[in-house]
């Protein structure tokens, strides 16, 4: 595997849509495998090249795909399930960063209530660590 893919990423950047899907596919291999510390990893990855994307098509001019903006909602989603999984609890900073990554998705893409919910979401969760 590490030399499959040394051997791509010395094609492509690791910010290349194509990088993206390979890390897409990995994360729900090791998924299914059970190992949930490496998939969450992977989807991650998948979901930094994903931002990356939707930021070069909000500098084209270009509002993206409503399967690219899918993908993202899946990765974020995955996120949120393995990092819950794998910390046993719905209140950690991180969970509040995917919730807040979500958010911006979709104000990005004018759904202002699922926005609303995420922010929220993420604003309770900083509340309860850290205080007001």
């Amino acid at each position: 595997y590490d030399e499959a893919w040394n051997i791509y990423l010395s094609a492509y950047t690791d910010s290349h849509p194509k990088v993206g899907d390979i890390q897409h596919r990995m994360a729900k291999i090791f998924k299914a495998n059970k190992d949930y510390e490496a998939a969450l990893d992977h989807f991650h990855d998948a979901a930094r090249v994903l931002e990356i994307q939707q930021d070069l098509n909000r500098e084209n001019g270009n509002k993206g795909t409503s399967i690219h903006a899918a993908k993202m909602k899946g990765c974020y989603e995955e996120i949120l399930y393995l990092t819950r999984k794998i910390l046993k609890t719905d209140n950690d900073d991180e969970i509040a960063d995917v919730m807040n990554r979500k958010g911006n998705l979709h104000a990005s893409l004018k759904e202002y209530d699922d926005a609303m919910k995420c922010f929220q979401i993420a604003c309770r969760i900083h509340l309860l660590l850290f205080g007001e």
